[in-house]
């Protein structure tokens, strides 16, 4: 019994620290797990969001999945040549993308190659500059999260560095509306779950002024036509209804910590088998 006890323990401890409990609802989550590692993307609606508001994506240009891009739910990501891969999700300056309230965008990023990188994510429309909000890589490995607010523009930047080359980072952009009365809104950016850098913004909160805005993935939109192409790979793109704290995001477990909760999960099967 004591044995049984003890190897339940581990099993249970290796699930909480192997997991996260966030306190935000789902607003679109691509996982890009639905597809076979070589395989190119391709086909209307195909890029399955997991969430219940089924905002599906659309691959274009061809990237191809990918394995060994550790996530919050798998290995499995997208590879964007930075040519002209891109995912199209149609959504129009109404919808659940189109952000107002608090928000938290997650993704994981892996930059290959120095100094090709480009859109994250980005929600953008056919007028010049007046883009709701996107998340931009450069090749110094600088995260740029931006919101167009219909009179201000607010940009928020980490140093250069915050990428690493050949390293799958979990990025995450935040935006905290102030709840008691809209005066000081809050930007932040989060790398690997700790605040890297946030500004306070004051009233500016993402403006939708084009009824032809859209949400990309991997590019920018412009005119209607993708462009500034996001080279490397990117998983798990998440959007909740929160202003996520670091706790709360999606984590990716350590190999070791995975191991042990392979290990806790087999040996309670093992004794389990043995009782009964």
């Amino acid at each position: 019994m004591k044995k049984f006890f003890a190897l339940y323990v581990i099993a249970i401890i290796a699930v909480v620290i192997g997991t996260t409990t966030a306190r935000a609802g789902t607003i679109a989550h691509w996982t890009f797990e639905e597809g076979t590692p070589g395989a190119t993307a391709s086909g209307v609606g195909t890029i399955i969001d997991s969430s219940a508001n089924n905002l599906h994506g659309t691959a274009l240009g061809g990237p191809v999945y990918q394995d060994g891009l550790k996530s919050g739910t798998g290995n499995t990501g997208l590879n964007f040549d930075g040519n002209n891969d891109t995912v199209h999700v149609s959504s129009g300056s109404t919808g659940p993308l189109a952000l107002a309230g608090d928000f938290t965008i997650e993704l994981g990023v892996r930059a290959d190659i120095p100094n090709a990188l480009g859109f994250g994510v980005f929600y953008g429309d056919t007028q010049p500059s007046k883009d709701p909000y996107f998340i931009f890589m450069d090749g110094n490995g600088k995260l740029t999260f931006q919101i167009y607010g219909g009179a201000t523009t607010a940009s928020l930047q980490t140093a250069n560095g915050a990428l690493q080359i050949g390293k799958t980072t979990q990025i995450a952009a935040v935006f905290d509306y102030d709840d008691i009365d809209g005066s000081n809104n809050i930007m932040s950016i989060y790398v690997d779950r700790m605040l890297v850098v946030d500004l306070d913004i004051g009233t500016t909160v993402p403006f939708y002024g084009d009824t032809t805005s859209d949400f990309w993935i991997g590019s920018v939109h412009d005119n209607g036509n993708p462009g500034r192409y996001f080279r490397g790979g990117l998983t798990d793109v998440k959007i909740s209804d929160s202003a996520l704290t670091g706790s709360e995001m999606m984590l990716v477990p350590e190999p070791g910590m995975m191991a042990i909760f392979g290990v806790g999960l087999l040996a309670l099967g093992l004794t389990r088998r043995k009782r009964s």
